[in-house]
């Protein structure tokens, strides 16, 4: 089934066995796109949208585990990065998080606001700022490492060491043949 402009279909795979392709999809259309066999978004649905859903579970696993914490998962982002990059330039932690800087200024605020972060002037650059953890960061660093390992430990759960390490070769691979020309 080939998809037109401005259309809504329902894709099914003709191969049983999978799961994940056998589930129904609703594919938004904005463009016109060959025709694929059904076999074929057997292959390209799963590797489109399993990563991202798997992102999205591990994001919400890792709100509900820190849920008594004040910190939102974007503030423990910015935390962690900081914590890993210390004195790190405001614009270079945004372009290291993939936000636009005005997301960070206001994340930034949050944090400094509660005593997590700090803002030190450029003495080169007027404009710019550098970011430095506060020493009241270091229990909120600790639980994010406690929640962090647990989460890994429950994606990991019925995985051997070698499938592991398969599975880890395997994502590293595919973000490399992404991030090349």
């Amino acid at each position: 089934m080939g998809l037109t402009n401005d259309t809504c279909v329902i894709t099914r795979c003709s191969e049983k066995s999978d799961e994940n392709c056998t589930r129904s999809r609703k594919v938004f259309a904005s463009k016109k796109f060959p025709e694929l066999p059904g076999s074929l978004w057997g292959i390209v649905m799963p590797l489109s949208f399993n990563p991202a859903h798997g992102v999205t579970l591990m994001r919400r696993n890792f709100k509900q585990r820190l849920k008594d914490s004040c910190l939102t998962h974007a503030q423990a982002r910015v935390l962690v990065h900081t914590s890993r990059n210390e004195g790190i330039r405001q614009v270079e932690l945004a372009e290291m998080l993939e936000v636009q800087p005005i997301t960070l200024a206001r994340l930034l605020d949050q944090l400094a606001k509660v005593g997590l972060i700090e803002r030190r002037a450029d003495p080169k650059d007027r404009r710019a700022y550098h970011i430095y953890l506060m020493g009241a960061a270091a229990p909120h660093l600790a639980a994010i490492e406690r929640v962090g390992k647990a989460i890994h430990k429950t994606v990991l759960r019925d995985l051997t060491e070698r499938q592991a390490a398969l599975v880890f070769g395997a994502l590293r691979k595919m973000r490399d043949n992404l991030a090349s020309p």
